[in-house]
């Protein structure tokens, strides 16, 4: 039998579950939709609750306080809490770099920020070179990333 709790921070109205789906109101269950990023969520009357973050809120433990929602396979409608853990941002961002979930035209914002930050000089691990080999791009890409957030005025790699 599918156990359902009451949102974390939400109305105890809304019910998640262990399986990813989340009950209204109604008593049905809600159809979550695929935001731009390709997260699934569902509105609510008070907000829109992403699946993931409400079922690991509700069923993953969290004793380090962590900030993030990470989907272990890599597939953002896979939303059952046995493929969710909470993790650091550095964590996450090196996962979705390391299995290829990010998109290879461009990178999200967030993720050239966390490249930005990460950056080392010659480093093995996050110098130039690394960097190019584990996105799959060009060094002068990554070059050109690295410098144009020096000229926006991001001095967080000097």
């Amino acid at each position: 039998m599918v156990s359902w709790v009451s949102l974390v921070n939400g109305r105890k109205d809304y019910l998640v579950n262990a399986n990813g789906e989340i009950k209204g109101p109604s008593g049905k269950v809600l159809k979550p939709v695929r935001q731009c990023e390709g997260y699934l969520y569902v509105s609510t009357i008070y907000k829109n609750v992403y699946v993931h973050r409400a079922v690991a809120e509700a069923f993953v433990p969290n004793p380090h306080n962590l900030p993030e929602v990470n989907h272990i396979d890599g597939n953002k409608e896979n939303n059952r809490a046995s493929n969710l853990e909470w993790v650091t941002r550095r964590s996450n961002v090196i996962h979705q770099v390391d299995n290829g979930l990010h998109c290879k035209v461009r990178l999200c914002p967030d993720t050239v920020r966390y490249l930005r930050t990460m950056y080392l000089p010659g480093d093995r691990d996050w110098g130039v070179s690394a960097i190019a080999h584990r996105l799959g791009m060009s060094k002068a890409a990554i070059c050109f990333m690295l410098q144009v957030g020096r000229q926006l005025g991001d001095t967080s790699n000097n």
